[in-house]
């Protein structure tokens, strides 16, 4: 068996997704591409991908976007939910709350606007795929602020005051570049979404009426101009 089988901490990468629906398969696949252990049988926010399908079908609205046609946005969306829940647990709760709603507006944002889109865009599919590893970042660093958490013990260490100092400016830089980062990728999946819908416009050539003349029709133009001129 090939040593990439398996994950770095021994558990069997899984690959097999024979009889999966697509909802699944898209999920699975992603977790392979992002190198989940276990493989598709493996979880991404601590949710495997039957537990996101649970979550979607559990919370989902007639108005909601996150239908089964958008599975990685599902992902992304039940991954907030998590994160939000998360942020209940930092040191600094008030601060990661702030911070994640922000995340969770943005994703929103990004949700309403995917959910116009076709599925099978492979632009929008590589937007969400960019959002997710985001939303991983945005996760892991929440799960460090935790009590117990490695940015927490970094940040409460009795270092001297300017070595400390330094260290909450980087933890409130990087809070931010990941808000920026996030709110670049939104942008964009929106500025790609406009651009699809403006091609689509495609202006029909004007034509004389049937049996008309171009000479009828620019009569009826000019007649049409300078009645909208008057008013």
């Amino acid at each position: 068996m090939d040593k990439d089988d398996y994950c770095s901490v021994g558990r069997k990468r899984e690959t097999a997704m024979k009889g999966w629906e697509p909802f699944h398969t898209a999920i699975g696949e992603f977790l392979l591409v992002a190198g989940a252990g276990g493989g598709v049988n493996g979880s991404l926010f601590n949710l495997t991908v039957a537990d996101v399908h649970e979550l979607v079908k559990n919370n989902a609205t007639d108005d909601d976007f996150v239908v089964e046609q958008h599975p990685l946005l599902a992902l992304a969306t039940a991954g907030v939910w998590v994160t939000k829940t998360l942020a209940h647990w930092a040191e600094d709760p008030h601060e990661m709350i702030e911070f994640v709603n922000t995340v969770d507006g943005l994703v929103t944002l990004a949700g309403q606007q995917l959910s116009r889109g076709d599925p099978a865009d492979t632009v929008m599919i590589d937007k969400q795929r960019a959002l997710l590893y985001l939303l991983q970042q945005i996760y892991e660093t929440v799960l460090q602020s935790a009590d117990d958490g490695y940015a927490t013990k970094q940040l409460k260490y009795k270092y001297d005051k300017r070595l400390k100092a330094l260290l909450h400016g980087d933890w409130q830089s990087a809070l931010q570049v990941q808000k920026n980062d996030l709110s670049t990728l939104v942008m964009e999946i929106i500025l790609h979404l406009k651009s699809r819908e403006e091609a689509k416009v495609v202006e029909k050539p004007l034509l004389p009426p049937s049996g008309g003349s171009l000479r009828s029709l620019d009569r009826q133009i000019t007649s049409k101009t300078l009645a909208l001129t008057r008013d």
